[in-house]
């Protein structure tokens, strides 16, 4: 019981708000899941229970909401108890002040150019002041195994961040620093920009520059053009010089800085297909480079039919891939069959190999409000002789 100690208080709340008028909105998703386990090779089963809730109409304006959204999952074959995760639960006054304020208090997701992450805490925006605008948030941060929360008392995340929408250009300025048993963990500050350069091409920017390292710790420069109708063109640089947190033991390790040059074009030939090429030159260091090559199609030959195909082939340090990608949809009525392939055939000094996927989903609309959604997949390869998962999905809304 000591897991669905965030669900109980939660769902006599929520059941309480009728009665004062407000409305809630509901999105559920019931799902079986089987999967071999990567490490024991055990053939595991498990049901999990998704719930998103939105509260609206608590006050007469509406511009005060509820949100909340958990995840309650049992392993059916093992005899530990339900694993519980609440990913958010929050109110949101939007409009204080003549529109000038937002304010969020609660389990909530922060989101800059600099740190993001989940906190028990709050957020304050401050809006509509010409093309200003400033934001600050922070709390206990939240961190998550792969099934549960961990207990994270002393686990701090703060950031506050001023961007700017002026005549077509976005700035934004971010500061963000995290905690750890009251030292300093990691200290970012961000910075990314986006507007157009001249009629059809335009630019976008992002870095990240960790403050306690004197290092930047990522960098990305961008050009988009659209030289003629349907035709678009990127050409990118970046860069990342990855730091692990201050209080971490990883922190003493030296890693290298990697760098990549990539130009990408995607032409529309007409509603019902397209094409897109790819070149990018990787470069890890010490004379350790990788030229990687793209080619896609996503065609629609008949109604209802979607079809996407890719391959890709890199060669270079740490050895030579080629991957091939196909996958489809096709919708009759209330029904969409979706199916999909991935081969990759891999050399490396150590191992030639290969490796293969399948795939099978099936999407239901039952009506507007119930869905109902299967996956089968396999995978064939070094590791697995047979790999096979799924799931079935429940998917309900009112």
């Amino acid at each position: 019981m000591g897991k669905l100690k965030y669900f109980i208080p939660i769902v006599l709340i929520l059941l309480a708000f009728p009665c004062f008028g407000a409305e809630i909105s509901f999105k559920s998703s019931t799902q079986y899941l089987w999967y071999n386990d990567f490490i024991t090779r055990d053939n595991e089963r498990e049901i999990a229970e998704y719930l998103k809730v939105s509260v609206n109409k608590l006050t007469k304006d509406n511009k005060l909401t509820l949100h909340a959204y958990g995840r309650l999952n049992k392993q059916l074959t093992s005899s530990d108890d339900l694993d519980a995760r609440l990913y958010y639960l929050y109110l949101n006054y939007e409009g204080l002040l003549d529109d000038k304020i937002d304010l969020t208090l609660g389990r909530h997701n922060v989101y800059t150019n600099s740190l993001s992450g989940i906190v028990d805490g709050g957020s304050l925006a401050i809006r509509n002041i010409g093309p200003l605008g400033f934001k600050f948030s922070g709390g206990r941060e939240v961190l998550f195994t792969e099934r549960s929360e961990l207990s994270a008392k002393d686990s701090y995340l703060w950031t506050a961040s001023a961007y700017s929408n002026f005549m077509s250009y976005f700035l934004q300025l971010s500061y963000g620093v995290r905690y750890d048993r009251n030292d300093i963990s990691k200290e970012i500050i961000g910075f990314s920009a986006d507007g157009p350069i001249w009629k059809s091409l335009s630019f976008y920017f992002d870095t990240k520059y960790d403050y306690a390292m004197k290092s930047t710790n990522q960098f990305l420069f961008g050009l988009k053009a659209t030289p003629i109708k349907d035709l678009i063109l990127r050409a990118e640089y970046y860069q990342s010089f990855p730091s692990f947190d201050y209080t971490s033991v990883y922190s003493v390790f030296a890693v290298d800085k990697y760098k990549e040059y990539s130009i990408k074009g995607q032409y529309a030939i007409n509603k019902d297909y397209s094409v897109s090429l790819g070149y990018a030159k990787e470069d890890f260091n010490e004379d350790e480079t990788a030229d990687l090559y793209e080619i896609g199609l996503k065609a629609q030959p008949i109604k209802n039919l979607k079809i996407n195909l890719s391959y890709e082939k890199r060669n270079g340090y740490a050895g030579e891939i080629d991957g091939l990608r196909l996958d489809g949809a096709y919708k009759i009525d209330k029904l969409n069959i979706q199916a999909g392939i991935d081969y990759d055939d891999f050399r490396r000094a150590e191992r030639q190999d290969s490796s293969k996927r399948y795939w099978v989903g099936m999407l239901y609309d039952i009506n507007n409000n119930i869905s109902f959604y299967g996956k089968l997949e396999d995978e064939v390869s070094y590791n697995y002789k047979n790999n096979y998962k799924g799931y079935l999905a429940l998917n309900v809304k009112f």
